[in-house]
């Protein structure tokens, strides 16, 4: 009777999230409103749970979703966001909130709460590293900014680039410094893959 919803893009709940979270496969608010729209349409007669970084895509998103679904129990937003929670109860045994906190500034990951490796903190392509987070691991169809580990950011077959997991079908074809280079036969493989 119960949903509990992640309002934050797909990169930053592959850092951390709350147990039993559900986490939108979101890079951007036009996405994040799909997600919305199919939260509303599974929500009548529940209770919505809902969490950000600091609260205010919370605040957006609670009037949307009281809107679009009338029938709805009740909508309940984190107070100060993941990031006031980790302050009070990050090194509690009670913490349900695994991983980090992850922010678009220098620290990369501001707090963390309980260690689970098994649901968060993989690396993207491989689901396996531990991730490193570099202002250069970016996807290089649409520069969305992803959570990899130091293989696969380092792997030769890669050159440096890698997709996202929206632009995956374009791993190894979607190129933007090698085009110059490529031998003619491999560039209308290419092409034509794209």
């Amino acid at each position: 009777e119960v949903k509990l919803v992640d309002l934050r893009n797909e990169h930053e709940s592959l850092v951390g999230k709350f147990v039993n979270a559900e986490c939108p496969d979101a890079r951007n608010m036009q996405e994040l409103g799909r997600f919305l729209d199919e939260t509303a349409s599974e929500s009548k007669e529940r209770e919505v749970f809902m969490y950000c970084t600091g609260g205010i895509r919370c605040e957006k998103a609670a009037l949307y979703l009281e809107r679009k679904q009338p029938d709805i129990k009740a909508v309940y937003q984190l107070e100060g966001g993941i990031h006031e929670y980790l302050e009070e109860f990050g090194t509690d045994d009670e913490c349900l909130y695994l991983g980090g906190n992850f922010t678009f500034d220098m620290r990369g990951v501001s707090a963390r709460g309980k260690d689970n490796t098994s649901e968060v903190w993989r690396c993207q392509r491989c689901k396996d590293g531990e991730p490193v987070l570099t202002p250069c691991g970016v996807c290089v169809v649409c520069r969305f900014p992803l959570v990899l580990c130091k293989a696969c950011m380092n792997a030769p077959e890669c050159r440096g680039e890698w997709t996202c997991s929206h632009h995956a079908h374009l791993d190894g074809i979607y190129s933007y410094y090698a085009i110059p280079n490529l031998a003619d036969d491999d560039l209308t493989r290419r092409i034509a893959a794209m």
